[in-house]
């Protein structure tokens, strides 16, 4: 019987929508520039191979930077890191606006790839903390994440589209940098402030069995070990999302747009929907067998994507396909909180190796296709089934323990005395105990009426001297 979910606490939803809207935004303004590449290419005075080179260069610098921005956040603090990197990629975004330059507008576009990819393991860690604090399984809160990201994707499209006929990328961009002022000071200001801390508790014994269980396993392997288990997983289903992409379209009877539109939003949309469903199943349901499962049950929705102009079965087979995939995604991330110690180069190794799908499956995809032409989707199923048989023995390897880390062993000689516990003065500050706790998260007034709790609690940490008069009195005696 599952435990009912701990109320939300005051502050969540804010806190959340900060951390949505530092990804969002990128993914929404990068997919509306698309539907301007002819007006973009013409200002920027960019060559096919400039231009070629402008659209790779944002997720090259975004894969290259998320590693560098997870041992930032060790360093100095997902809080810091955060607001520092959303500037950047403004910085990045305001630089493309002024712009005319093709090489100017390559190394604007970087900036942007690079200030998203630090922020990315910033938000993952926050997002943990914000998960442990308000007593929401991270599960849940990453599905949150997923699908505004996805969102944020799948609208940019339909809205510079909306906007083109009165508007141009330059207002596209300008609207980006209001967003991202937006971002970086709520940042500033909203994540700053304390969360309240969970209410003291007894820890139930199942509770302290299975956080023992956990750390135990946290520390078997170093801490790349899981990251590559959990992340190469990742990167082959990202692959096989990018590599539908290019083949939907090529694949129609007469390569029509409208077609291949419909198949594909059919399936951003059922993944949108799903991942916040799936995100509040049981753990159970997110185990590593479940990913195994998930990677081999791509294959039959793939199959029935062959014909993508038959519209009663491709548009069902794209939805069976993205319903799986946002299981797939909650089962990598469920799997790396649960075995690696989710620090921030964890989270940015992670989030690298995942990215690169979106890198290899557009190759993969236009090269099955010039082989295979409609078989390509064959292939791509043969290839989610040995990702699963692949997926499921680096599971068991994980579960055997063939990568724990040397522990030392006894030495076999007989232990000393205990050493003897160190004296407590008996003026012990008392300030902690003498604070009361942080009020449910309201806004700035009751974070200040706390810091001045503090203040004074620290200013009178220690017990007032008490004479020998008090003394007599408090023993009974004349």
């Amino acid at each position: 019987m599952n435990r009912p979910a701990a109320p939300l606490r005051p502050g969540y939803g804010g806190r959340l929508s900060v951390l949505i809207l530092a990804i969002a935004c990128p993914n929404a303004t990068h997919t509306a520039l698309i539907v301007f590449l002819p007006e973009l290419a013409a200002d920027w005075h960019l060559s096919p191979a400039l231009l070629a080179t402008f659209l790779m260069i944002d997720p090259l610098a975004k894969i290259a930077l998320q590693p560098v921005g997870g041992r930032a956040v060790d360093r100095w603090g997902p809080y810091a890191v955060l607001p520092v990197s959303m500037a950047i990629s403004t910085a990045g975004v305001a630089a493309l606006l002024f712009t005319h330059d093709p090489y100017a507008a390559i190394a604007a576009r970087a900036l942007w790839g690079a200030g998203t990819g630090a922020a990315t393991p910033a938000a993952y860690r926050i997002a943990s903390l914000l998960a442990g604090r308000s007593g929401v399984p991270e599960a849940q809160l990453f599905s949150w994440f997923a699908a505004g990201a996805t969102a944020a994707m799948a609208a940019g499209p339909p809205i510079a589209g909306a906007i083109s006929a009165f508007a141009g990328y330059r207002h596209v961009l300008a609207g980006a940098i209001v967003l991202g002022v937006v971002g970086v000071t709520a940042a500033l200001i909203w994540l700053r402030l304390p969360a309240p801390a969970p209410a003291a508790a007894a820890t139930p014994p199942a509770a302290a069995a299975a956080a023992a269980a956990s750390a135990d396993r946290k520390g078997r392997w170093p801490y790349w070990t899981p990251v590559l288990v959990f992340g190469g997983f990742d990167l082959l289903v990202n692959a096989s999302w990018a590599a539908i992409e290019p083949l939907v379209p090529l694949s129609t009877t007469a390569h029509s747009p409208a077609l291949a539109s419909g198949v594909l939003t059919a399936g951003l949309v059922a993944f949108v929907i799903a991942t916040p469903v799936l995100g509040r199943l049981p753990a159970r349901y997110r185990t590593p067998s479940w990913g195994v499962a998930a990677l081999a049950a791509m294959a039959l929705p793939l199959l029935g994507l062959a014909e993508p102009a038959h519209l009663l079965v491709s548009i069902p087979s794209m939805i069976t396909f993205t319903v799986i995939q946002a299981l797939a995604y909650l089962v990598a991330r469920d799997g790396l909180a649960r075995y690696s110690d989710s620090s921030g180069r964890a989270f940015g190794l992670f989030g690298a190796l995942g990215d690169g799908g979106y890198l290899l499956g557009p190759a993969v995809g236009i090269a099955a296709h010039s082989a295979l032409g409609s078989g390509a989707f064959a292939a791509l199923a043969a290839g989610t089934l040995a990702g699963a048989g692949v997926f499921a023995v680096a599971i068991g390897s994980l579960h055997a323990g063939r990568h724990r880390r040397s522990h030392a062993r006894p030495s076999g000689r007989a232990a000393g005395p205990a050493p003897a516990p160190a004296p407590v003065p008996l003026a012990a500050p008392v300030f902690a105990a003498a604070v009361p706790p942080h009020p449910h998260d309201g806004g700035l007034r009751p974070a200040l009426v706390h810091l001045n709790d503090l203040c004074q609690a620290f200013l009178h940490r220690y017990p007032p001297p008490v004479s020998a008069a008090e003394l007599a009195g408090a023993s009974g005696r004349p």
